[in-house]
C-alpha cells in the first residue's frame, strides 16, 4: 500500500470519531440562527468545536503509546484536534467581538 493511500485511509479512518461532536455543536448551531441569533450560533458552534477537541487529542495521545504502527495516526489525530482548537479560538474571537459590537 502506497504511503499515500495508507495516509488518505488514516485521516479518514479516525476522522469519524469526531463527527458526533462537532455535528451536535453545528446542528445546535443552526438551530439557534434559526430560533433566536447569530451571535447565539456562533457560540453554539464553538462548543461544538471544543467539544470535539479534547476527545480527537485523548485519542491521539493513547495511539501514539500504542507503538510505532499507530503513532502516525495518533499524530494525524492530534493535528485534527489542534485545528479544531484553532477553529474554536477563532470562533471565540468572533463571539467576544459580535458581543462587544451590541455594546
Amino acid at each position: 500500500m502506497s504511503g499515500m493511500l495508507r495516509l488518505v485511509i488514516g485521516w479518514s479512518g479516525w476522522g469519524w470519531l469526531t463527527i458526533p461532536f462537532l455535528a451536535a455543536g453545528m446542528a445546535l448551531g443552526f438551530g439557534v440562527i434559526i430560533a433566536f441569533e447569530p451571535t447565539l450560533a456562533d457560540a453554539a458552534g464553538t462548543a461544538g468545536i471544543f467539544s470535539g477537541c479534547v476527545p480527537t487529542w485523548i485519542v491521539g495521545r493513547r495511539l501514539n503509546r500504542d507503538g510505532p504502527d499507530h503513532t502516525l495516526y495518533g499524530i494525524q489525530m492530534q493535528t485534527w484536534a489542534v485545528i479544531y482548537l484553532i477553529a474554536g479560538l477563532c470562533l471565540t474571537a468572533l463571539v467576544v467581538a459580535e458581543l462587544t459590537a451590541f455594546t
